[in-house]
């Protein structure tokens, strides 16, 4: 998707119509992580959501990806360090990490509808811890019809 990795969880539960309202839940990993750690959160989500009588009006999908420098995007092992670990560019590191983040959740928001073929995504929720904590916190502030709201 957008030329990233993306795992989308839920596609086969979504209402049948491509005009039913959807919400993307974005989780995002910790720290030295990937995307494979989110895995038991989204399904254990998708399948409480879909087990709901909401699910038959709207539709939820779970999506992960890596973050930078993580999984299938690692260019330094050591850049992923902390201080104690001997990173002395820890904070730069983390910085640039972040924001990476922020610019790659911003584009996915911008096209998922197109790769999911729906109509109407209309929500996002976005989950993170540690790394993904920091980056969960502003996705798409600032975005016409945005309204921030960070679990």
């Amino acid at each position: 998707m957008a030329g990233l990795l993306v795992d989308v969880y839920g596609l086969d539960e979504l209402p049948a119509s491509p005009s039913a309202p959807v919400t993307c839940l974005w989780l995002l990993h910790p720290r030295t992580r990937t995307r494979g750690r989110m895995h038991d959160i989204a399904a254990r989500t998708v399948k409480a959501w879909h087990g709901s009588p909401e699910a038959a009006k709207r539709g939820l999908v779970a999506l992960c990806f890596d973050m930078p420098n993580h999984g299938t995007r690692v260019v330094s092992e050591r850049a992923n360090g902390a201080w104690a670990a001997g990173n002395d560019t820890h904070a730069i590191d983390m910085l640039g990490m972040v924001k990476g983040a922020r610019a790659d959740m911003s584009g996915l928001m911008d096209v998922v509808a197109g790769y999911l073929g729906r109509e109407n995504v209309d929500g996002h929720v976005v989950l993170g811890w540690s790394l993904g904590g920091m980056r969960r916190g502003r996705p798409g502030w600032g975005r016409r019809g945005w309204t921030p709201r960070c679990l």
